[in-house]
């Protein structure tokens, strides 16, 4: 049996989920999506797959794997978290907000009890700048930057060499270091769904 929902929503099943855990021998975490995120606009949030994972474009929203791979482990989506919940929710958001969610799958099974130990770590799959300066590179590769983050291009687009000069450069942006952001919040955002689903944490 699986049980796939946002751990908002737990509290309002805790008897089923008390009832559950009582008769179940093993309770097991399996994936979820684990969202960054970053006050500033999208053109000035900088992605890039490590793994040579192609990154797609569709109505402003960048995708990094394809439809069919969602639920695996690393696929991720980049998109403007403040026009979404303008547009979806009628909810007025103050300041520009981008949102990166990325898939965490594990590559084996984790007892949910001791899932507090296990934070996800994402810095060997996507590289992430916010860019508040683009004067110190190159008109050339300004260009190139500028025309990924407008979402007119992708760095698949580009050469190996173009690729790993505009990393080089980009080095001395603002990082977004998504394993220290996962280790400092991911206890207190997992504690209550633990207990609730499996009625105790190591």
């Amino acid at each position: 049996m699986r049980i796939e929902t946002h751990p908002d929503y737990l509290p309002e099943f805790k008897h089923l989920l008390d009832t559950l855990y009582q008769n179940a021998s093993s309770i097991w975490f399996v994936r979820c999506d684990v969202a960054f995120d970053i006050p500033s606009p999208i053109t000035n949030v900088f992605t890039s797959s490590k793994t040579g994972r192609r990154m797609n474009l569709y109505e402003g929203t960048r995708y990094f794997g394809r439809k069919s791979q969602r639920q695996q482990a690393g696929y991720c989506r980049v998109y403007d978290k403040r026009k979404e919940q303008e547009e979806r929710k009628g909810k007025k958001t103050v300041g520009e907000l981008t949102r990166v969610e990325i898939v965490y799958r594990p590559a084996e099974k984790i007892p949910m009890e001791s899932l507090i130990q296990y934070p996800p770590q994402f810095n060997n799959l996507y590289f992430c700048q916010v860019l508040n300066d683009l004067t110190p590179l190159k008109p050339e590769k300004r260009a190139i930057a500028l025309a990924v983050q407008n979402g007119l291009m992708t760095m698949d687009e580009f050469t190996p060499h173009h690729k790993r000069t505009i990393m080089q450069l980009l080095a001395d942006q603002e990082t977004v270091d998504f394993d220290e952001i996962a280790y400092e919040q991911w206890e207190e955002n997992v504690l209550v769904p633990c207990a609730l689903i499996c009625g105790k944490v190591k």
